[in-house]
């Protein structure tokens, strides 16, 4: 089985996502199942405790940096580098799977 590598990036992730999902049998929920798994695993086992509780305070309680800076005594910065390497650690796994 080979795989393409697809590089996920902010300007061309919706349309990587919509060919994958498209091209799976025209399944678009079951690409988007088995994506979901895929992103659910490497959230557990791949990001530190500081990078997972940042991404979801931010993107799933939908908090500000500045907040989420204050609630865990940390730095603005250190808040975006843990949410920019999280990110970098999803994408490079999604990437192996598309």
């Amino acid at each position: 089985m080979s795989h393409n590598v697809i590089h996920i990036k902010e300007d061309n992730a919706d349309a990587v996502f919509f060919d994958y999902y498209c091209t799976n049998n025209g399944s678009v929920s079951c690409g988007r199942e088995k994506m979901k798994k895929i992103l659910q695993k490497a959230i557990r086992e791949e990001l530190t405790e500081k990078q997972r509780v940042c991404m979801t305070r931010y993107y799933l309680e939908s908090k500000t940096i500045r907040v989420i800076a204050s609630e865990m005594s940390l730095s603005p910065s250190t808040v975006c580098r843990h949410i920019q390497n999280a990110r970098k650690k999803i994408r490079h796994i999604a990437d192996y799977y598309i």
